[in-house]
């Protein structure tokens, strides 16, 4: 599982948030970051095998641009043939046992990143109290 989007909803969220979600949004970074690659590890172990990303090409047929020539665009009738990069995905094999490995590796080091992550919390929300609470 890729982490963009996770970082993304946490930079769309902080230009919202008040103080205190802002600190507790990087305070917690981490902890999302590793959750994200522990739901990545059980899925692989659900499926039998691991998916990475890739990018493939495609046959795109469009309107023909103003750079070609008329007569060739003529002779399309108006539209062109073009080949399109996508993103794709490639399955890969995985090793069952060092993958659960894996993944009771992760939900410990989840389990210490949490103790810390909540002392955390409790600092942003000492250093910025919310005036509703």
């Amino acid at each position: 599982m890729n982490p963009a989007p996770f970082l993304i909803l946490t930079v769309v969220l902080a230009g919202c948030a008040t103080q205190q979600q802002s600190c507790i949004l990087q305070a917690t970074k981490d902890l999302r970051v590793l959750d994200g690659l522990i739901a990545e590890t059980q899925l692989n172990l659900r499926r039998g095998y691991a998916v990475d990303p890739a990018q493939g090409w495609q046959d795109d047929i469009g309107p023909c641009f103003p750079s070609l020539t008329e007569e060739v665009a003529e002779e399309a009738g108006g539209f062109c043939q073009d080949q399109v990069l996508y993103p794709a995905e490639r399955p890969r094999a995985i090793d069952p046992k060092a993958e659960g490995e894996k993944l009771r590796s992760l939900q410990g080091h989840r389990a210490e990143l949490q103790a810390g992550a909540a002392v955390d919390i409790a600092r942003c929300r000492k250093a910025f109290p919310e005036k509703d609470q």
